[in-house]
């Protein structure tokens, strides 16, 4: 199976807030809680703006990622999935 690429210019690492909790998964033996990201850009100003895209992401951490807080996204080159990063700590 090869590698996936990006499709349409979409970029390997996207930011924003994801729409409803996303569930952290209990070990390794669970799938990942997944939901919806809704993607945001930087302006010409520093400033953040809502790009109107939305990304299904996928949460292989411990802890729920929740509706009030940014997540950089990264993703899976096998899959062309995004992962949320985030730390457990």
């Amino acid at each position: 199976m090869g590698v996936r690429r990006p499709l349409g210019g979409r970029s390997d690492v996207i930011f924003g807030v994801v729409d409803a909790t996303v569930t952290g998964t209990t070990g390794a033996v669970t799938d990942p809680g997944s939901g919806t990201l809704s993607v945001y850009k930087f302006t010409s100003t520093g400033g953040t703006s809502d790009t109107g895209r939305n990304e299904t992401v996928y949460n292989m951490t411990a802890i729920n990622a929740t509706t009030d807080e940014w997540f950089v996204c990264l993703r899976d080159y096998q899959s062309g999935l995004f992962m949320l990063t985030m730390s457990d700590t």
